[in-house]
């Protein structure tokens, strides 16, 4: 099947061109906030939701700020979207019945989907075929729904726009019927979606055909100074929302789930594992070109693995010198951390992975209260330090 390479692409001068006029919130339109660069009240959220997660959970009727919730932890996301099912050609039972009996775990979990089914103005496109929920990441985001026309040249086959099916600034959840012609990728409808941080997407809805039928989302690649070459995934998939395991409640996450959705790269899958207190003992790690941590063994209160010291480069660039100290241990994946320098003390649990050859290590902040170790930038949460031989 064909490469359709517009949908790996973020193009300045094409949203600059369609959503000219926006507020000077969605003027950035050169791709999604970095997935490494944690926004401080999204760290605050996140401590917030692990606990006062019920009460947001009750005073959500109808969903959707628990699903926008949820969305906020894909930093690359632009717009939610899932599949309700394949309804067919003259089918006349009311939409929100026939979505009821297609995807019930799904609107149980989020009942705004049926109230959407209500709202013909919302519901978009031929009324069959493949139904498709959009969702706006927040409700400064623009989105427009288009009917399309796929037209080949000597470069490829692409989707040109027709009729204005929906276009809003302040876009709401909507509904959208797709049909193709002739090929499974070539839907009869275009999405544009802008964030209000600014990540932008046009996409053709479609199920991949030779993948189970799953979402063929578009991505883009990305380059991260501590991640290096990324896939980041642009449309935030909730078909599974509440009913499949992978898609637990954001609000319960461990670490490994949050790592895992803010997605740098597949760690997991690579041979990179958290080491043992006796991996770390008598070692040290190189932290950016300032710094450098370095691990004892013992000497110290028996409930930790030994002492830590971290030290910074001086000024002229020649020495470094101890700015930090105190103790550490390993708690599953957790590297234990407590350390203080004069008036600034940082304690934290930070998730590690070792990479297969021992020479880097990637350590990410701690989740659950915010905490950075001192030698992190500010405003990042995630850093590769790398084993210093001497």
């Amino acid at each position: 099947m064909k490469k359709k390479m517009y949908l790996q692409m973020i193009s300045t001068v094409v949203c600059a061109a369609m959503f000219s006029g926006l507020t000077g919130c969605q003027e950035k339109a050169s791709g999604a906030t970095e997935a490494t660069v944690v926004d401080r009240t999204l760290v605050n959220d996140v401590v917030s939701c692990t606990t006062n997660s019920p009460s947001l959970n009750t005073a959500d009727a109808n969903g959707l700020s628990y699903l926008r919730e949820y969305m906020s932890y894909f930093t690359d996301g632009v717009i939610g979207v899932c599949y309700l099912g394949h309804r067919e050609k003259g089918d006349t039972k009311p939409l929100a019945d026939w979505i009821q009996t297609s995807a019930p775990q799904l609107v149980k979990k989020l009942p705004f989907i049926l109230e959407i089914a209500a709202d013909k103005e919302r519901v978009l496109g031929d009324g069959y075929g493949d139904l498709f929920c959009f969702v706006p990441k927040d409700t400064f985001s623009t989105l427009s729904v288009n009917r399309a026309e796929w037209i080949s040249d000597e470069y490829g086959v692409y989707p040109y726009d027709k009729d204005v099916l929906y276009r809003s600034e302040y876009a709401e959840p909507v509904l959208v019927f797709a049909n193709y012609e002739q090929y499974w990728d070539e839907s009869n409808v275009k999405i544009s979606a802008l964030s209000g941080s600014g990540g932008y997407v046009q996409w053709c809805p479609y199920r991949d055909m030779d993948n189970n039928g799953v979402l063929g989302i578009p991505f883009y690649y990305k380059e991260d100074s501590y991640a290096g070459i990324y896939e980041a995934k642009l449309l935030i998939d909730f078909t599974h929302f509440g009913t499949d395991t992978q898609m637990k409640d954001p609000f319960h996450w461990n670490a490994w789930d949050y790592i895992k959705n803010l997605d740098p790269y597949d760690v997991m899958d690579d041979g990179w594992g958290a080491p043992y207190d006796t991996a770390l003992m008598n070692t040290k790690w190189q932290c950016g070109e300032n710094w450098y941590i370095s691990f004892g063994e013992g000497n110290c209160d028996p409930a930790y693995a030994g002492c830590v010291d971290i030290y910074k480069k001086s000024e002229q660039g020649q020495n470094y010198q101890k700015l930090y100290s105190g103790v550490w241990r390993m708690e599953d994946e957790y590297l234990r951390l407590e350390v203080t320098s004069g008036s600034d003390t940082r304690n934290g649990s930070f998730l590690i992975l070792i990479s297969p050859s021992g020479e880097q290590m990637d350590m990410y902040m701690d989740y659950r209260t915010g905490v950075i170790p001192p030698f992190f930038i500010e405003g990042t949460g995630f850093m590769t330090l790398t084993y210093r031989y001497e």
